[in-house]
């Protein structure tokens, strides 16, 4: 796809297998794969295929990220490492349309390279590889449609429309992954007017990126009366997380400058702006911008994201490629010793403040789940369980997330389908509550319970009274202060 000299395909292969590297490292080396459950949801919504096969799985969500973890179940049955194997490769071939739009927009293999190694070690990105989002799905079909519409601009050849049909399709393709996609093959579509292109291409690229945005406005309707059930959906979500959960704005700002450089944007931005292009269109500028705009609006004046760093993840691509170009220029242009020393400043200090801010926000995300915790869930998966016994059961929890991956290791297809939701179970934040957690036994009927090796839920029954005096716990399991208990009435 991209014709390089062979000494720097050979740099482009050294940074693809690097990048590859240091994300087959966290994914080998950390359990805790699921920051949220909108990720734990993704894995289950794609299991389900395999039983009832749907075009559409998920009125709230875009369907083409389940048809891959449905694919990849069909190969790999393994629900735990496969779809993270499959993230790790996909966000590893986003190098090389990174390498292509760098090298086209700025015509300078060192650029191209600096921006491809800038994506490779970014902490963050790494991260967020090892987990089953569709982010990085989505940022690959995007950077390949962007790397064809810069060709297509770029390009005086007859074979145009070739170009442009190319980056309609992968558009389109993005535009059944994320909503974010659709501001993104809007934009273009707005710029190929302004730069006013041929008018039969521009149809051409409409046509490719809207019929699967109108596709999916069908099936919503089909499905539920509403044209817009999925964006109206997440919006209404965020804005009633907003009105019960007060966020302030120093909060939403810090999580926002997790992702490297944009604790230092404020100040690179207007840099990146000025003599960054001569005499040529601004386009990945001006989209950043556009996509900046966008995001602080959603963020701080429609009150409907929620300051998650994921969002931001082609945003980072983006910069990232914009980035590499004010590093070439200072360093031909400027003292190299000067530009050296503070450019490794510069990525030390944001190195350290990456990883500190996602120890501090994750709540234990980068840890390896020790032998009890995933022997309690293999021993509750071979269990023979009555069928008024199936997914009634209550899980401890010592910390938010660790429920939502012993599920997974448990095997339970459908994740609190029958027992206590996840919000009924933040009575274990404060063991003075027992009204909550009897409404959720007793009308949830529970029939084993789970106590984690810090958990807060042998305390909290051994207060109740109610509990105590009806009910008993048998002990099927034990390992390390991990223990897998069945409830019984007394007699």
């Amino acid at each position: 796809m991209l014709k390089v000299k062979s000494k720097f395909n050979t740099n482009l292969i050294y940074i693809i297998v690097l990048g590859f590297s240091l994300r087959i490292f966290q994914l080998l080396t950390t359990d805790n794969f699921f920051w949220g459950g909108d990720n734990l949801a993704r894995i289950q919504i794609g299991e389900t295929l395999l039983y009832s096969f749907k075009l559409f799985p998920n009125l709230d969500w875009l369907p083409l990220h389940f048809h891959l973890l449905f694919s990849n179940f069909l190969i790999l049955p393994d629900k735990i490492f496969s779809p993270r194997l499959v993230n790790v490769i996909i966000s590893t071939l986003t190098i090389i349309p990174i390498y292509g739009i760098t090298k086209i927009y700025f015509k300078n293999e060192y650029q191209s390279l600096l921006a491809s190694l800038l994506y490779a070690c970014s902490f963050p990105i790494i991260f967020l590889s090892t987990m089953t989002h569709a982010e990085a799905l989505n940022s690959l079909l995007v950077m390949i449609g962007i790397y064809y519409f810069l060709k297509y601009i770029f390009s005086h050849s007859v074979s145009q429309r070739k170009l442009i049909a190319i980056s309609g399709i992968f558009f389109g393709l993005a535009n059944l992954t994320k909503y974010e996609s659709w501001i993104i093959s809007f934009f273009c579509g707005m710029y190929l007017i302004l730069i006013k292109k041929n008018f039969k291409d521009i149809a051409l690229y409409a046509f490719l990126t809207a019929l699967p945005i109108l596709w999916v406005f069908y099936e919503q309707f089909i499905i539920s009366n509403d044209f817009f059930r999925g964006i109206n959906y997440s919006d209404h979500e965020v804005q009633k997380y907003f009105q019960k959960v007060s966020v302030p704005l120093t909060k939403r700002l810090d999580r926002v400058l997790l992702m490297f450089p944009f604790h230092s944007l404020i100040l690179t931005l207007p840099f990146i702006f000025y003599g960054t292009k001569k005499n040529k269109q601004n386009f990945l500028e001006v989209l950043i911008l556009f996509l900046i705009i966008v995001f602080f609006y959603k963020l701080f004046i429609s009150d409907t994201l929620l300051p998650e760093f994921r969002y931001f993840y082609i945003h980072s691509i983006i910069i990232f490629i914009l980035f590499s170009n004010k590093i070439y220029l200072l360093y031909t242009k400027t003292n190299k010793t000067f530009v050296n020393v503070s450019f490794i400043l510069i990525t030390l200090q944001s190195s350290f403040y990456t990883y500190y801010n996602f120890q501090r926000h994750s709540g234990g995300n980068l840890q390896i789940f020790d032998e009890g915790f995933k022997k309690s869930a293999e021993y509750y998966s071979n269990l023979k369980l009555l069928e008024d016994e199936k997914g009634r059961i209550f899980v401890d929890k010592d910390d938010t997330w660790s429920v939502h991956i012993w599920h997974i290791y448990a095997n339970i297809k459908r994740f609190n389908s029958l027992g206590c939701s996840f919000r009924d179970r933040f009575w274990v934040e404060d063991t003075t509550n027992n009204s909550s957690f009897m409404k959720c036994f007793i009308s949830k009927k529970i029939k084993y319970f789970v106590f984690f090796k810090n958990g807060k839920i042998q305390k909290l029954l051994s207060r109740n009274k109610f509990f105590m005096k009806n009910y008993q716990l048998i002990e099927m399991f034990s390992y390390d202060n991990y223990k897998v208990l069945k409830v019984q009435i007394k007699s």
